[in-house]
C-alpha cells in the first residue's frame, strides 16, 4: 500500500549532537514539529498539529475507551488523560518529534493513538498504540508501523534530528527546558515494545514489522485486567537508515 506523507520542519537540530556537554532541548530545537500523514485507503490519518478541539477529542477518546491489553486495562481518569495530551502537545511545540499522535478517520473522529516516545532506558525509544475495535484486522496498525519506520524515522534522520538522552529527575521540568546529557545518532537507537503474551494480534504485528523478542517480564503484581506478564520486543533503527 502506498502512504501519503507530508512532513515539514522549521529548522533542524544541530548536526554536532554527540557532545557530552549538557545542553537543553530548546538549545537544539528546530521549532514546532509539523507532521501530517494518511493511509492511501483513507482508513487513518495522524497529525502533530494540536489545537484545543483536537485535544478535547483525544481526552474524550482516552477516558471513554478502556483497552484490555494496554497499561492496566482501565481507561485513564480525566486528569490523567489531560496530562497525557498536554505532554504530547508540549513535546511537538518544543521541537521534540518523539511523542504521541492521535489517529483519526477521514471525518476527523479519533479512533486510536500511536506513540513513539521515551523508554525507561534513557537511550532507547518505546513504541505503543491502541485503537477501537472497528480498526482491528484492517491493516491500520500495519500501515502506521510501516509509515513510522520507512518514512517518519528516515525523514528525521535526513533532517539531522538526533535522539536526546535526558538527564535524570526531570519529570516536573518543561520539555523545552529539559537537560540533555547526550545526543545520539538515530542509527544508534533501539526501539522497544512490550505486549501481553495473550494479545496475539499485536505480537504478530511486531514480529511482521521486524521486531525480535528479546525477553519476557513475569512479575505478577500488575494492577488491572491482566497480570504483569509482558513480551519485550526490540528493533534497531539502523535497519531503516
Amino acid at each position: 500500500m502506498h502512504i501519503f506523507f507530508v512532513f515539514i520542519f522549521l529548522g533542524v537540530f544541530m548536526a554536532t549532537g554527540l557532545s557530552s556537554a549538557t545542553s537543553t532541548i530548546s538549545s537544539n530545537s528546530p521549532g514546532s514539529i509539523i507532521v501530517n500523514a494518511a493511509g492511501s485507503t483513507g482508513k487513518w490519518r495522524i497529525t502533530s498539529q494540536w489545537n484545543d478541539e483536537l485535544a478535547e477529542k483525544v481526552v474524550n477518546f482516552l477516558t471513554k475507551n478502556p483497552f484490555e491489553f494496554y497499561g492496566s486495562g482501565s481507561a485513564p481518569n480525566l486528569k490523567a488523560a489531560q496530562n497525557l495530551v498536554k505532554g504530547a502537545r508540549e513535546r511537538f511545540e518544543a521541537g521534540v518529534p518523539f511523542s504521541r499522535f492521535p489517529v483519526m478517520d477521514k471525518d476527523g473522529r479519533v479512533i486510536g493513538e500511536f506513540a513513539i516516545g521515551f523508554d525507561d532506558n534513557p537511550r532507547k525509544l518505546q513504541i505503543a498504540g491502541r485503537g477501537i475495535d472497528e480498526t482491528q484486522h484492517k491493516g491500520v496498525g500495519r500501515e502506521i508501523m510501516k509509515w513510522c519506520f520507512t518514512q517518519y524515522i528516515p525523514e528525521l534522520h535526513r533532517n539531522g534530528i538526533r535522539f536526546p538522552v535526558l538527564a535524570d529527575n526531570q519529570d516536573n521540568v518543561a520539555w523545552k527546558d529539559k537537560k540533555v546529557v547526550e545526543w545520539l545518532d538515530l542509527r544508534d537507537v533501539v526501539v522497544v515494545a512490550t505486549v501481553h503474551p495473550d494479545y496475539g494480534h499485536c505480537n504478530r504485528l511486531l514480529e511482521k514489522s521486524g521486531f525480535s523478542k528479546v525477553s519476557e517480564i513475569t512479575k505478577q503484581n500488575f494492577v488491572g485486567v491482566h497480570d504483569g506478564r509482558r513480551n519485550v520486543y526490540e528493533i534497531a533503527l539502523k535497519k531503516f537508515l
